[in-house]
């Protein structure tokens, strides 16, 4: 029997990795991920991988909006960039996701928008739309990973889920609270039990419309660190606050690695819409 956990409070999609992200009232969830989400990115000439805001913390303050025939980003300091969509025939080439990551395929926006975001991270760079996603079974922690599996952009999974209910557990530990754009999800779901995020392995969310698939816990790095409004490094928390409290435990640490826990990663196992106020239903058997 189905049980009612929680319901959704917040959907946000990141078009940029990295990148601010764009709050909304109702969207589609592709196998891929929420619709538009971490299907650019900014990558390393030399390196051919995805830059991150953990190196490059300025990357957070770039905004993206998207139109139908563009994506306009704005950042301090510098002359909007427009790029225009469909991309006209540029180089496609592997792009990584971080050093234990797999690779997807994606095609330049052309030096216009190389010159651009150089110019803002004073590094030689690309932006990059993804062409062909990435799969997770090759992942280091793609143990519970299924073939057909993928993602964007994204650092691991399609979905990334965090609860407002840890949050503030967080915040119970601070005298400046965090918002919930430190940890950047793509869905916060609230009115739920204190971690029992932890112990759902699959998920319905509305009208049965989607479905979702436990992956794994997210372990946090010090990128948490980094003000999202400011793009200033905190000196420790909340990346401490985690730290005391949500470590992995040793019989886990294979699957999850030594980080501190923040949120949820799930596989979609169904396509559909998703909208503020759904409903979401724990379905373990």
């Amino acid at each position: 029997m189905p049980r009612l956990v929680g319901h959704v409070s917040c959907l946000q999609t990141f078009p940029v990795k990295s990148c601010k992200g764009i709050k909304l009232n109702s969207a589609w969830c592709y196998y891929e991920g929420l619709e538009h989400d971490r299907r650019w990115a900014v990558v390393g000439d030399e390196t051919g991988q995805c830059l991150s805001m953990k190196d490059y913390p300025k990357m957070c303050l770039v905004e993206p909006e998207l139109q139908d025939d563009c994506l306009r980003l704005n950042a301090p300091d510098m002359e909007p960039l427009t790029i225009m969509l469909p991309l006209q025939a540029q180089e496609i080439k592997d792009v990584r996701v971080g050093k234990a990551g797999t690779s997807g395929k994606g095609q330049s926006a052309g030096p216009e928008a190389a010159t651009w975001i150089s110019k803002y991270l004073d590094t030689k760079c690309s932006i990059y739309q993804l062409t062909d996603p990435r799969y997770l079974k090759g992942h280091k922690y793609g143990a519970l990973a299924k073939d057909h599996d993928k993602t964007g952009f994204a650092s691991f999974a399609p979905v990334l889920l965090c609860t407002t209910e840890a949050l503030n557990e967080v915040n119970k530990n601070t005298t400046e609270p965090f918002s919930m754009d430190r940890f950047r999800p793509t869905i916060i779901i609230s009115d739920t039990t204190l971690y029992d995020e932890d112990n759902w392995k699959s998920l319905y969310i509305g009208d049965k419309s989607v479905q979702l698939r436990f992956l794994r816990r997210c372990g946090r790095c010090a990128m948490v660190r980094i003000d999202p409004d400011s793009a200033v490094k905190t000196q420790e928390e909340p990346f401490k606050i985690l730290e005391k409290t949500r470590l992995p435990l040793p019989e886990n640490r294979k699957r999850e690695g030594y980080s501190p826990i923040f949120g949820v990663y799930f596989a979609v196992e169904k396509e559909g819409s998703i909208r503020v106020g759904d409903p979401v239903y724990e379905c373990s058997e």
